[in-house]
């Protein structure tokens, strides 16, 4: 496949043309390249056995743009059978213009590899990378973490030492996710059991000792060898392991720590269950290594953990890092579920988008898959299940949906300074939804952090 034919494939699958054979590039900084096609070719490919067709012409205005950030070059060239290429992608390779320092890929080519998904595929990564996530590092550390798993079964079967083990308890308004961990963070097991919240939830804390006691026994886990618990809850908890009130387990004032301690025997930390996502999220997932970072969940709600200095910022009342109650809009007359109004959890929340959805869909007359169901229906899977399939009026949605967490998200950053957001939830989940999430935050947020 001819490099020409490979552009016109990504324009088919939605991309869009800046320029064929000939870049302008001009230096805005010295991280920053930008590029722009020449006056007199611009929007025109040149196909082989065709000649020049107009891409604008044909495609019409989405399938083209002005000007683009150089942040990839693709380098394509015949496949050579002798020559040994990348296979893992571990280390970048880059080139150079106007002295500034550009990744590099060179893919080979031959006949039947489809070249068109090859560097759509390669632009993806890239950006997945530059967003903190590298395939091949992960790759790489579960071959290392699978390595060191043996060598310390082996020396434990060997040497008989003991094991210290630690459990956990992420409590929810419906269940209650429960592991059983060694004390470097290794996952052996994980269950779930119902969250019982009738009488003011009187049961929660007895039925999490029960079941953790349970699994102790059945894994044959003396109960000297387990350090103790660390639990999240879905509302603030102060230092000392108390919460004051919650919105969906009944609890009002409730000594957490020292009635758990109590019914275990077991050394227990409690913590909002955002902060202590985010501790975990430093520790061994997308923040690994960083000591400033701010946690955000997007799901029914807005919740947020703040780790400064790799400590959660808990705050006078354990109230810290309530991110989803920001106010983004000081018009919205509507009231949130604190009782405040414009709070980023009316928009950026899987509730909030819908309500956006309904609102536009009051408000506009274009035609929109979304138009098919019931108002009282529609929620955020609908309104991203129509993203999927191009629906204007939803993307309308999300891009609005966008511009309010980079709102949010921007006010974070320029007051606790954090080296970078790792953003979860249900709602962030989905590849499609991405570029209208990631675009509006890159473009505000991302100032001041990764």
């Amino acid at each position: 496949m001819e490099k020409s034919e490979a552009a016109l494939e990504l324009i088919k699958r939605g991309h869009r043309l800046v320029s064929d054979d000939v870049v302008e590039i001009r230096k805005v900084s010295d991280e920053t390249l930008v590029g722009t096609a020449p006056d007199i070719t611009r929007h025109f490919i040149e196909l082989r056995g065709i000649g020049i067709v107009d891409v604008k012409t044909l495609f019409g205005v989405q399938s083209v743009r002005e000007t683009k950030n150089i942040d990839l070059v693709i380098t394509l060239e015949e496949w050579n059978k002798e020559r040994e290429y990348d296979r893992l992608g571990l280390e970048d390779q880059y080139t150079e213009f106007l002295g500034n320092k550009v990744v590099c890929h060179n893919l080979p080519i031959r006949p039947g590899r489809n070249l068109a998904i090859i560097v759509e595929t390669a632009a993806i990564n890239h950006r997945q990378k530059s967003m903190g996530y590298n395939a091949a590092q992960e790759l790489y550390q579960r071959v290392q973490r699978n390595l060191t798993k043996k060598k310390r079964l082996k020396y434990i079967h060997e040497e008989k030492i003991t094991m210290k083990y630690c459990v956990g308890a992420d409590v929810g308004g419906t269940t209650i996710k429960l592991g059983l961990f060694t004390v470097d963070g290794e996952i052996l097991d994980k269950w779930e059991i119902i969250t019982r919240t009738e009488n003011e939830g009187e049961s929660i804390l007895q039925d999490i000792a029960t079941a953790l006691k349970e699994k102790i026994q059945e894994k044959a886990i003396p109960a000297e060898e387990v350090i103790g618990i660390g639990m999240g809850i879905p509302a603030p908890v102060n230092s000392e392991g108390i919460v004051r009130k919650t919105a969906n387990l009944g609890w009002g004032y409730k000594e957490v720590k020292k009635e758990l301690e109590n019914l275990t025997g077991w050394q227990v930390v409690v913590g909002n269950d955002a902060n202590v996502a985010a501790l975990g999220e430093m520790w061994k997932g997308a923040g690994h290594g960083e000591k400033n970072m701010v946690m955000v969940t997007l799901g029914t709600g807005v919740g947020g953990g703040v780790i400064m200095g790799g400590r959660p910022l808990i705050g006078a009342n354990g109230a810290g890092g309530e991110i989803g109650h920001i106010c983004v809009n000081y018009f919205e007359e509507k009231c949130c579920g604190c009782g405040k109004k414009g709070c980023l959890e009316q928009y950026a929340s899987a509730t909030g988008i819908a309500r956006i959805a309904r609102e536009h869909l009051a408000a506009d007359t274009k035609d929109s898959i979304l138009r098919t169901y019931d108002l009282d229906k529609i929620d955020a899977k609908i309104v991203f299940d129509a993203l999927k399939e191009g629906d204007q009026l939803a993307v309308d949605v999300v891009e609005e949906f966008g511009e309010y967490l980079a709102k949010g998200l921007a006010d974070v950053a320029v007051v606790v300074d954090p080296s970078l957001f790792v953003i979860g939830g249900g709602v962030s989940k989905s590849r499609r939804n991405s570029p209208y999430i990631y675009r509006k935050i890159l473009s505000q947020a991302s100032l001041f952090c990764k």
